[in-house]
């Protein structure tokens, strides 16, 4: 045998020698793990509406053999991105027409699960606006014994489910009366001398601010009230705290009938103090589902009752009949 049949030779030994050494550890490196105890299965796609519970996913525990005798549970959720998830197991966060999140569903050494979620609006919105009145008014006071006018305004504003609280209400109530005192005599305050006034022209101006919840879906609201009123007649401004029953207008109809009610016990400032109802009828005619428009019209009756009670030189009473147009804010549905 020649060298250069010899040097063949031990290169081909050599690689022989190679070849059995490495392919063990090429097939160990390439082997499949081994299985899993058993792996998690659930819904694939599940859509939840806003603002209310995860539905049972179904998420259960599949073994390759016999399952024991005690099912295992899955660890918390995983959500990716998260969402809000409230103690009662609802949630929060909107995203139609599109995957909102990818759930894991993990634990007990099982492998993985992941299940695609579409958290979607439930077409919910919420009623709020704000409505402008104008029209004539009578009042009766130490200065009038049923005056007419046709100088007074009011605003209206509502809101329902401030910072996604759906059963709250806030509501703002203002009024303007305005009516001409003739001159004539007028009953002081305190000691009841009377001293001659001048004709002016009378402003009475009042705020009322409502919050409270609704006590059926769709219902009537309880409030907590606040008055706040004051004139630039010959007597102090008065403020105090009460409660209030109203009916929020329902904007998404096209004709419908809102109100409220307000009892203040106890009304006083500068020494005198009145006992106090506030109430105002309407009937809206809203132009939404006519032409899509978030305008609306309201036809109310509003009244202002405050009875003496300490020092008052009079009791107080302000009636009047409005027409306003109003603006729905948000969407429309």
């Amino acid at each position: 045998m020649s060298a250069s049949s010899a040097v063949i030779a031990r290169i081909a030994r050599s690689s022989a020698l190679c070849t059995l050494l490495l392919v063990p550890r090429v097939a160990g490196a390439a082997a499949p793990a081994p299985p899993a105890a058993c792996r998690w299965e659930a819904k694939a796609y599940v859509a939840v509406r806003d603002d209310t519970r995860l539905p049972d996913l179904g998420a259960h525990a599949v073994f390759p053999g016999a399952a024991p005798a005690v099912a295992p549970t899955p660890d918390p959720y995983v959500w990716n991105p998260a969402f809000p998830v409230d103690a009662q197991g609802r949630v929060h966060g909107r995203s139609d027409g599109r995957v909102s999140s990818i759930l894991t569903i993990s634990g007990a050494g099982c492998s993985e699960a992941h299940v695609a979620v579409l958290v979607y609006s439930d077409g919910f919105v919420p009623r709020r606006g704000v409505a402008l009145d104008y029209g004539p008014s009578r009042s009766y006071d130490e200065l009038s014994p049923g005056k007419n006018s046709l100088g007074s305004f009011a605003v209206l504003a509502e809101a329902q489910a401030p910072f996604r609280l759906r059963p709250v209400w806030l509501s703002a109530d203002a009024r303007s009366i305005g009516y001409d005192h003739e001159a004539g005599y007028v009953t002081n305050v305190g000691d009841r001398s009377a001293t001659y006034r001048p004709a002016f022209d009378v402003r009475d101006d009042s705020l009322e601010l409502r919050g409270g919840v609704t006590l059926a879906h769709g219902g009537p609201v309880l409030d907590v009230a606040y008055l706040n009123a004051g004139t630039n007649a010959y007597r102090p401004g008065v403020n105090g705290l009460g409660v209030a029953l109203e009916v929020p207008p329902q904007l998404g109809r096209t004709l419908s009938a809102n109100g409220s009610l307000s009892y203040y016990p106890s009304l006083v400032g500068g020494g005198i103090a009145y006992s106090a109802l506030r109430y105002r009828v309407a009937g809206t005619l809203a132009l939404a589902a006519l032409f899509g428009s978030p305008y609306y019209f309201d036809l109310a009756l509003m009244g202002d009752q405050r009875t003496n009670v300490s020092r008052a030189p009079a009791s107080t009473n302000y009636r009047a009949i409005m027409l306003g147009i109003g603006y729905r804010l948000g969407g429309i549905r």
